[in-house]
């Protein structure tokens, strides 16, 4: 019988800054608190009412869970509330489920919130979950290809079944039902949907998801339909602490990425001291280490910005000046003068920028694609069974990897076999690296395309022999590997 939990308790955030700190996908998020005024509670008054609804979502508590029991992402492995040690506890046996072994291999490429876009492409099928029938918004992303995607759901639907994860799920309603009930009368309530559709998204297709197997994270996806004018777009949100004026904020904020990133897209492009001033903040001191380009800073900016846009139209004595501030201490350089530039930005030519998205029909089809790996020579391919000591492998699904600085890129496939005898102690060092989530005596085959300049393509096994820290590395998923030339 699976277990269940009360929803009683409510977990304390392990991240303050005064008042409480919560993340977006990619990063920090200020709270309002002491910025926004209401009734005689200190909230807003309701716009309208809600039916109060289960508002937390079985497909994201899935693939959150599977990437959970990787245990190599620290956004989906907390363990700061009863429900999530729940999680951690109650599926421990599935930790080597082949959904588990895929999403552990696939977690450096899908950190942050890839893993929920996939989740919010999903719908019910017969014998599980499925695709939607447009996943072009999902490959917008960059972390997901048609094939991996659809790979990746076919082994989480026999993790669905394998796990009986949908008698956890219902078993567990009480406590989804308390939540969103404590949500949708403190926050959702208050919320003006409405003041969204002057820029281009449809109130109506405003989804906000809870999801309590996050413990500090807010995470934005739009779903593509057939036209600009199907796009649905999700906010989710945890809900599992602090107050209700830092939840408000960081809803807000998720739904605004909505419109903004669309925005920042074709300001970045076609704006050329916006996309300089934010090339410029990447890196900028207090920034969050996922916003690792200028456009991920353009969104950001143009966010923020609109969510104190947002709160100073929709409430009262809100503290312009404390919310940029604050912003400014978090890594956003250029808040203020964003805010002047979406203050002086007509909003009918925001809702253009949404009337004429640029909408990609991808259907969830597999492309037959030749992998790299196959055009290595039977020569290449023996020498792997040489090392491996036996001639008994396979390669898993291959990934990419590209550095920019120098022009190199190539692919890289784990390689899976059984070999107890594998002599791990004679491999030489090669260095250490994050890139590869390995465990002791993984190996890697690589091929190395060389740079822009066209070198000769090299062939090589990287094999884990040990933990980076035993050779000097901080880092705490640091990997030693030994790298075997096999051309």
């Amino acid at each position: 019988m699976k277990k269940m939990i009360s929803g009683a308790w409510i977990c304390a955030f392990a991240l303050t800054f005064g008042a409480v700190i919560f993340f977006s996908a990619c990063g920090t998020v200020v709270s309002p608190e002491d910025s926004v005024a209401g009734d005689a509670t200190g909230r807003p008054t309701a716009t309208f009412d809600r039916e109060v609804r289960n508002l937390v979502d079985e497909r994201y508590e899935l693939v959150s869970l599977i990437f959970r029991l990787t245990g190599v992402r620290p956004e989906y492995s907390q363990r700061n509330t009863a429900y999530q040690l729940l999680l951690s506890e109650e599926f421990v046996e599935f930790n080597y489920h082949p959904a588990v072994v895929f999403a552990r291999w696939k977690s450096n490429h899908v950190a942050w919130d890839a893993p929920f876009r996939l989740a919010v492409h999903l719908q019910r099928a017969d014998n599980g979950f499925e695709l939607v029938e447009n996943i072009g918004s999902l490959m917008s992303c960059g972390r997901w290809s048609q094939n991996s995607a659809i790979r990746f759901v076919e082994l989480l639907n026999d993790f669905y079944h394998d796990t009986d994860f949908s008698q956890f799920f219902q078993t567990n309603m009480d406590y989804f039902m308390e939540v969103s009930e404590n949500f949708t009368q403190e926050i959702y309530s208050f919320i003006n949907k409405e003041w969204f559709g002057q820029f281009g998204l449809n109130p109506d297709n405003l989804r906000i998801i809870l999801i309590p197997s996050a413990s500090y994270f807010g995470y934005a996806a739009s779903v593509w339909g057939q036209s600009a004018a199907d796009l649905i777009h999700y906010a989710a949100v945890t809900y599992a602490g602090g107050s209700p004026s830092d939840i408000h904020y960081l809803t807000i904020h998720e739904l605004i990425h909505g419109f903004a990133n669309p925005l920042g897209d074709l300001w970045y492009e076609e704006n050329e001291e916006f996309r300089m001033l934010n090339d410029d903040a990447t890196g900028a001191v207090g920034a969050h280490e996922a916003y690792t380009s200028g456009l991920i800073m353009a969104y950001e900016h143009l966010t923020r910005a609109f969510t104190v846009k947002y709160f100073i139209e929709n409430h009262e004595n809100v503290q312009e000046l404390r919310l940029l501030t604050r912003n400014i201490g978090m890594g956003f350089p250029h808040i203020v003068h964003t805010f002047d530039l979406i203050s002086e930005f007509e909003r009918e030519n925001v809702a253009n920028v949404m009337k004429n998205l640029d909408i990609d029909i991808v259907p969830p089809i597999v492309l037959q694609l030749a992998y790299r790996w196959t055009y290595a020579s039977e020569e290449v391919l023996a020498e792997i069974g040489n090392v491996l000591g036996t001639n008994d492998f396979e390669f898993g699904f291959e990934f990419t990897f590209s550095d920019k600085l120098s022009g190199v890129r190539g692919w890289w496939y784990p390689v899976y076999f059984t070999n107890p005898y594998l002599p791990i102690q004679d491999f030489p060092l090669l260095g250490v690296s994050v890139n590869f989530p390995t465990e002791f005596g993984d190996v890697v085959f690589m091929i190395d395309q060389g740079d822009a300049y066209g070198l000769e393509i090299l062939y090589g096994l990287l094999i884990d022999i040990g933990s980076g820290a035993e050779h000097g590395s901080m880092h705490p998923r640091a990997r030693a590997y030994a790298w075997i030339y096999l051309n």
